[in-house]
């Protein structure tokens, strides 16, 4: 089974228990093949990519600022 395989079957289904079910697999298995192929996001995803996405904004800043001439 691919995680292709569950995404089909749950979004046949758009639940995580019956898909876990259907597939005899456990309901975190799918829960991790959702949140990685971005089907979903948590409260918890949504927060690491705002984390993530600050952490870039920081690290362009810093090279802009190291890039310069001094004055």
């Amino acid at each position: 089974m691919t995680t292709e395989d569950v995404l089909k079957e749950y979004r046949k289904r758009l639940s995580i228990r019956e898909t876990a079910r259907e597939l005899d697999i456990s309901e975190g298995t799918v829960r991790k093949c959702l949140i990685t192929h971005g089907e979903i996001e948590t409260a918890m995803t949504r927060r690491i990519g705002a984390l993530l996405q600050e952490d870039v904004r920081r690290r362009r800043f810093a090279g802009f600022w190291a890039s310069r001439p001094p004055a």
